[in-house]
């Protein structure tokens, strides 16, 4: 335990003298620029706009100071977390192209700034920056970044750092410059490809200039450089890349400075368990070990890329194959941590972290916890468990519900495979003890999904097999609400179980966009905040919380994949929460009506056919606003052929009564197909008028009781005047009442023999 308190405070020292070093260099001179192509915050280099208030109390723990590194002032933000910088009037940066940052640090690992509009409202977006520990770095971000930013109208900025970091900040401007800039893709790997540690994988790009020549092309992992390469074709070769979660882009400079990033490609590389690691955590956040000498066993949590910068993790043991699992905080040694415990050689442990993630919160791998047999020791192992999944393939799409048949191959050279857990992210869905192992995944959502096989064996060590990316695309079968004059995209939007649900779906101009903002108003009146939407396979898809009847309006940003970005802004969609916009409906409805008798009002209503349909609602409203459950039938799915159902509702309120019929898929969409309105007065329960109000030259009458009689009408207005006054045939249970001409609109009385004066309003 003192050689472990030793190795924390030497840890503890090494991190205080590296947040008290400052560069010895300052950060490199800008270029020389026209006055025109710039406009300067902080820079020597530059005229820089007067009035800018670099330390406004916005609460923060950060303390900014002005600092001089080899006689060029620079700012030092220490005890980092978040700092706002007021400018003295709203900044027009819309006709640069850039904004420019130098950066040093020795613990800021990731490096959020924000640009922030504050009227009409306060609108912020952030572009995360990962600043490498070794000298300046030189950041240039592409404003096209700053998608849902006023950019005529900047007025703060907002930087977000590691917590407790320290950072030195230098030559923060905008800047254009003339000229197109080069374009450049990633030609290889693929996107989502997937590699075994220690990797090899060779990257591949393509870059030109329209109007100028191609000066190099560098190739970087998440923020960090791999190399560069100025001759086409361009390549790089990355050797003995380790586990984890990488983002791949290439950014191509022309003989002007122009840059351009590439799109990003993913790649994942898995571990392997000779690499000294009993295993590697399903979602690739970590490694971990355990190693056991005389009944001590010791556990080393090793944090990999997505979690890289984590400054503690706690662990939590199990002993035996049941019972509660005990947290113990871990010790620090260098990035990685441990925790050394007494424990029975042969004793069954089951053992899962929880851990700082340093872009924020926490993770634990509670729902898939590691297997470990005290006594033995899984480090750099040989003839330890294998596994890989043979179907589905990398990349395979299918389509919601999704049944998704998933195969893996297992063995263990020196045992006995105990079973096979598969796994979607970081949840178990499903084992399977019985060579061939397989898994039959059912009702499978629209998403993308991430899968595993993880193979146990009888001393219970764990290997985990190469990731399979899956998509289960959106089902578009039953069409869309519309499709963009422009023909860029069609849309839709549904309720579902109390959510409005949209989908934007990319078409032949748009194809391929990247990203997809809808802008969402609910009401009549009002803002449209917008919301990122979540990428499907080609569509894109947003869900949000609405109350049913909501008036809403809609537009979409979206990415143009041959440049920029284009909106609908000029032309938004309009939905009203519950009702279906689709053509196809799943059930076709021919009427809904309700009539009063002497038992109350009785509802009825008839379907032609019915596909996926669970069942119908009707509820009740003294002021069609709001509405209480009435009743709940049953539907008859797969029904064609007319179908007829009724409710009775013994208990009208006197007055006004509206009743709104709901239609509820199986898959929980909900459609409002109509309301009605019922006058009920207990002294003229037998009798409804429609339509009321009246909106044509006549009026029906719908009676209880079938007859063939003669009724006296007569209609005034409410001054006394009369407007029809005769004698009408009831035909059944009907009597339509013919007008010369249409009434002007306002209240009217109607008189019918054998009944209470009747208010009817014409519209």
């Amino acid at each position: 335990m003192q050689k472990h308190l030793l190795l924390a405070f030497i840890f503890s020292i090494s991190f205080f003298l590296q947040s008290q070093a400052q560069p010895a260099v300052a950060a490199p001179n800008p270029p020389t620029r026209n006055a025109v192509d710039v406009k300067s915050l902080f820079s020597g280099a530059y005229t820089n706009i007067p009035g800018t208030d670099w330390f406004p109390n916005w609460g923060q723990t950060t303390v900014v100071t002005d600092t001089t590194i080899a006689g060029n002032a620079t700012k030092k933000y220490t005890n980092l977390n978040y700092q706002g910088v007021q400018f003295s009037s709203a900044v027009n940066v819309s006709a640069m192209g850039y904004l420019h940052l130098d950066i040093w640090t020795t613990n800021c690992a990731s490096f959020d700034v924000y640009l922030i509009n504050t009227t009409p409202a306060t609108v912020e977006q952030k572009v995360t920056l990962a600043p490498t520990f070794a000298g300046w770095n030189s950041f240039n971000i592409a404003l096209s970044q700053y998608n849902t930013i006023a950019l005529a109208s900047v007025e703060q900025f907002k930087f977000v750092g590691t917590n407790g970091s320290t950072l030195y900040l230098d030559n923060v401007y905008f800047y254009k410059i003339a000229g197109k800039p080069p374009v450049v893709h990633i030609t290889a790997p693929v996107n989502n490809a997937t590699y075994v540690s220690p990797a090899t994988i060779n990257i591949t790009a393509t870059a030109s200039d329209s109007d100028g020549t191609v000066k190099k092309v560098a190739f970087y992992k998440d923020a960090s450089l791999l190399g560069v390469d100025s001759i086409a074709p361009y390549a790089f070769t990355w050797n003995n890349a380790t586990g984890g979660n990488y983002a791949l882009t290439a950014r191509a400079t022309d003989n002007v400075g122009l840059i351009t990033t590439s799109s990003i490609v993913n790649v994942v590389v898995t571990g392997s368990n000779g690499d000294g690691y009993c295993g590697t955590a399903t979602n690739l956040d970590y490694k971990y070990k355990a190693t056991s000498t005389a009944g001590v066993v010791t556990f080393t949590f090793h944090p990999l890329t997505p979690i890289l910068g984590c400054t503690y993790s706690l662990i939590y043991l199990r002993l035996g194959l049941t019972g509660v699992y005990s947290g113990y905080a871990m010790s620090a040694v260098g990035t990685d941590f441990i925790y050394t415990t007494p424990i029975a050689d042969s004793t069954p442990v089951s053992v899962y972290f929880t851990y700082m993630v340093p872009s924020g919160g926490e993770r634990n791998s509670s729902a898939n916890p590691h297997d470990y047999k005290a006594g033995a020791n899984c480090t750099g192992l040989t003839g330890i468990p294998t596994v890989n999944i043979t179907a589905p393939l990398n990349n395979a799409v299918y389509t919601e519900p999704a049944t998704i048949l998933i195969k893996a191959n297992a063995t263990d050279n020196n045992g006995t495979v105990s079973r096979v857990d598969f796994i979607s992210g970081s949840t178990l869905i499903g084992s399977d003890a019985t060579n061939p192992y397989t898994y039959n995944w059912t009702n499978v959502p629209a998403g993308n999904y991430t899968l595993a096989a993880k193979v146990t064996d009888n001393d219970s060590i764990s290997t985990l097999s190469t990731v399979v990316k899956v998509i289960v695309n959106i089902n578009n079968s039953m069409g869309f609400c519309g499709t963009i004059a422009n023909g860029d995209y069609s849309y839709r939007v549904e309720y579902v179980n109390g959510n409005i649900v949209i989908i934007f779906h990319p078409l032949s101009p748009i194809f391929g966009s990247a990203y997809a903002f809808v802008y969402l108003r609910e009401g009549l009146t009002g803002q449209y905040p917008g919301y990122a939407m979540t990428a499907i396979g080609s569509d894109f898809r947003y869900t949000k919380p609405v109350a049913i009847g909501t008036p809403t309006s809609i537009y979409f940003t979206y990415s143009v994949p041959s440049g920029g970005e284009r909106t609908s802004l000029a032309t938004p969609h309009s939905y009203t929460v519950g009702t279906s916009c689709l053509s196809g409906l799943p059930v076709t409805l021919t009427e809904f009506a309700g009539t009063i008798n002497n038992k109350g009002v009785l509802l009825k209503w008839s379907t032609l056919s019915e596909i996926n349909n669970d069942y119908f609602l009707i509820e009740k409203s003294r002021d069609a606003l709001t509405y209480k459950l009435l009743s709940k039938v049953k539907g008859n799915d797969h029904v064609s052929g007319k179908r007829d159902y009724s409710v009775m509702d013994n208990f009208p309120f006197k007055g006004e009564n509206y009743y709104r019929l709901t239609q509820v898929d199986k898959d929980g969409k909900i459609t409002i197909f109509s309301v009605v309105k019922i006058n009920s007065n207990s002294d003229n329960v037998g009798l409804s008028i429609y339509p009321n109000p009246v909106k044509n030259a006549e009026i029906n009458i719908i009676f209880n009781e079938i007859n063939a009689q003669n009724k006296n009408i007569t209609l005034m207005d409410m001054s006394g005047r009369i407007i029809l006054k005769g004698v009408f045939m009831q035909q059944g249970n009907q009597l339509r009442i013919p007008l010369n001409v249409k009434p002007e609109s306002g209240l009217y009385i109607l008189q019918i023999e054998g009944f209470l004066p009747f208010k009817i309003v014409v519209n």
